[in-house]
């Protein structure tokens, strides 16, 4: 399916993403959160069926890269202080 093009290659890779982002980065929220007027608890498949929404998945990809950055950034300042 991920060979060809078109809407069955796209929904596949979505699907793909967000397990893999739901497995390595979406790891858990406190709280409800509210989806389609339904309120969801932290679970895995929950996370999934949020980041299989575009601009949802886009905005938890920003948002870990972001932390990566600030991680890579506050290590190297350690680093000097050492």
């Amino acid at each position: 399916v991920l060979d060809g093009k078109g809407e069955a290659a796209e929904a596949k890779s979505n699907e793909i993403m967000a397990t893999v982002m739901a497995e390595t980065i979406l790891l858990g929220w406190k709280g409800t959160v509210k989806f389609q007027g339904q309120a969801m608890e932290y679970s895995k498949a929950n996370a999934e069926k949020l980041l299989t929404v575009p601009l949802f998945r886009q905005w938890v990809n920003k948002m870990s890269n972001d932390e990566h950055a600030y991680k890579v950034v506050k290590d190297e300042e350690d680093k000097e202080n050492l």
